[in-house]
């Protein structure tokens, strides 16, 4: 099996990568961009990570291109090749490729996986490699979502499966999602009106997933907190560009995080809902009527009164977590 890992700069995908090698003895891992530093040392070629994207189209085209053929010669078919690139670059207020289709077609991955990474530590990395000068907060969500989109046409293009992933999910999880056929679920949650009437209950909810992860592959929004660190950057003096949170950074992030956690909803089998308060959550409520809309199972945890609008978009309703277990146990064969 050979799986595509991708992620703009920054994002962890090459740790990532690791970290699933090291865990599996199953799993053998490469990365694109070390092999191009190695042949360049072996060829001679004086390279540089800061400035790269500066050299000679036509050089680093075959640099990649002979990149890629060491990775394909090396390739183990009794094992899971995971192969981890950046589909795109954004230098020079451009888009730029970092592979061709033709080496992907040597390499037909059977599952594409984006990995998510949180602004705050991509802005960090990217500081501490000089790509601040360079990037504006704007463009970095532009990128995200780029890589993305690259990601998931090229996984319809080849009629293979896509999933979104956030960097810091489990490891166990993301080798299940690899190597098992565990089904998945997005748990939704009213994240702001909790952390603000009801901090505790976040833990509560938390610790609620980590159970439903013995059974299930959970996709988390708190994996990434995008919008909480949209406002402690908001409060802070910056100088960088990739700091500076303009109207339309803060705008295209929002826009941003609600497209992630829908496609969260669409890589999964069904969503399990935990809202314990009486007050209106826009954001669960949307993401309920996107996964009734896209055919999902919507499984809620709901102690009051239930509205008929919530019962119309709802499989089912439960009071409380003690009475889903039940129902996971006997309906859905569940071992919790």
């Amino acid at each position: 099996m050979n799986i595509l890992l991708s992620g703009i700069s920054c994002s962890g995908t090459k740790e990532l990568g690791k970290k699933l090698a090291s865990e599996d003895k199953d799993i053998a891992f490469y990365d694109i961009g070390d092999t191009i530093f190695s042949l360049s040392r072996e060829m001679n070629i004086k390279l540089s990570n800061e400035k790269i994207l500066d050299v000679d189209p036509r050089i680093l085209k075959l640099l990649r291109e002979l990149a890629f053929q060491k990775i394909l010669s090396s390739l183990d078919k009794g094992r899971i090749n995971i192969l981890s690139l950046h589909l795109t670059f954004r230098w020079h207020r451009r888009l730029m490729p970092g592979f061709s289709f033709s080496e992907l077609e040597e390499f037909t991955p059977d599952i594409y996986i984006n990995v998510n990474s949180e602004l705050k530590s991509i802005i960090e990395c990217m500081k501490k490699d000089k790509w601040a000068k360079e990037l504006s907060l704007e463009t970095v969500n532009m990128w995200i979502d780029e890589e993305e989109f690259t990601a998931k046409l090229l996984a319809d293009l080849h009629k293979k499966p896509f999933y979104l992933v956030p960097e810091k999910m489990d490891i166990p999880q993301i080798l299940d999602l690899i190597k098992t056929d565990k089904k998945k679920a997005y748990l939704s949650y009213p994240i702001t009106l909790i952390e603000k009437t009801e901090p505790e209950k976040i833990k509560e909810i938390r610790s609620f997933g980590n159970l439903l992860k013995k059974e299930i592959i959970l996709f988390d929004p708190l994996y990434i907190s995008d919008l909480l660190d949209l406002e402690k950057l908001k409060k802070k003096p910056h100088t960088l560009p990739i700091e500076t949170v303009t109207e339309e950074a803060e705008k295209m992030t929002k826009e941003r995080v609600v497209a992630r956690d829908f496609q969260f909803i669409d890589q999964s089998d069904y969503v399990i809902v935990y809202y314990p308060t009486q007050l209106l959550s826009a954001g669960v409520m949307s993401e309920i009527v996107h996964a009734y809309a896209h055919n999902k199972e919507v499984y809620a945890i709901y102690p009051f009164e239930v509205s008929p609008f919530l019962e119309y978009y709802c499989t089912k309703i439960f009071k409380t977590i003690d009475e889903f277990k039940d129902f996971l146990k006997k309906d859905l064969g569940f071992t919790l």
